[in-house]
């Protein structure tokens, strides 16, 4: 059985709130059909399988009822997510300057920043004694997983990061269960690091999104507002470029009209074209 009424009925949507929140996300499907989904009387293209698994943040195989729940989320799962917080923020961390958000790495400069807007006393390096940070010993010790779980439980809510949390967690289970053999080792390896990368991305459009809802201000809505147009039809031509683009030197030629684009944006702004109505507030 598919897992299509569940999910909905956990966001709350009737078959009609559900057809139109897809409509508007440019996917037409009708009430009707949605209903005989869930009952099995239609199967639904393979199109349209994925839509849905978009729409709800879950995998194809788990909509269909074919994969386990990754959706569930145990202490085991946050711990994952908080280990995989800690080891790529402190990978990328100038331990000279760690409260700096100025930092080697996306990640731990998003996290800095964060920390900043929060207006936090104490950044995760300042919970692991003298001689841990000299020989670079980063592990996710109790008094820092609690840190990370205070102030960063908001990754708890992000669906497509809690089942890359529990799939990491199938993987190392397997592992372990069955004693993989030597030469299986390295496509166990490259199997977590794979998981631990979407991991990673996902935590920092997490972080991201948590700043631009809780520490926009004023005139940052504003000057968004006035360029938000541009900038996405500069980054859909972006796109598009990269995606048919057919040499190395194409793809070279695409980010650099790119990068020029931009150039003639940051332009516009020093010479006021732009912001010229705004204030700061």
């Amino acid at each position: 059985m598919n897992k299509l009424r569940k999910l909905r009925q956990n966001k709350n949507l009737t078959l009609n709130q559900l057809s139109n929140q897809l409509s508007k996300n440019g996917f037409n499907i009708t009430s009707d059909a949605l209903a005989k989904y869930e009952r099995g009387n239609r199967e639904p293209k393979l199109e349209t399988w994925q839509k849905l698994a978009n729409f709800f943040g879950v995998s194809v195989g788990y909509l269909q009822g074919i994969e386990p729940n990754y959706l569930d989320i145990s202490n085991n799962t946050k711990w994952t997510i908080l280990d995989v917080l800690n080891s790529n923020y402190f990978d990328g961390l100038d331990v000279d300057n760690p409260r700096s958000n100025e930092q080697f790495s996306i990640l731990s400069n998003k996290v800095n920043k964060l920390i900043e807007f929060m207006k936090l006393k104490k950044y995760p390096i300042d919970f692991y004694p003298s001689k841990m940070i000299n020989d670079l010993e980063f592990e996710l010790i109790e008094t820092v997983e609690n840190y990370w779980k205070n102030n960063f439980s908001f990754l708890f809510q992000d669906s497509r990061l809690i089942e890359l949390a529990n799939k990491h967690l199938e993987v190392e289970q397997k592992y372990y269960e069955t004693q993989i053999a030597e030469k299986k080792f390295d496509e166990y390896c490259k199997k977590i690091n794979f998981l631990e990368k979407q991991m990673s991305t996902s935590i920092i459009d997490d972080i991201n999104k948590y700043l631009q809802e809780n520490y926009a201000s004023n005139v940052g809505k504003k000057a968004f507002k006035l360029i938000e147009k541009k900038l996405n039809a500069e980054y859909s031509d972006f796109v598009t470029n990269i995606l048919t683009a057919k040499t190395s030197n194409d793809i070279e030629k695409v980010f650099f009209t790119y990068e020029d684009n931009l150039d003639s944006l940051s332009s516009d702004i020093k010479k006021k074209k732009i912001f010229d109505n705004i204030k700061d507030s």
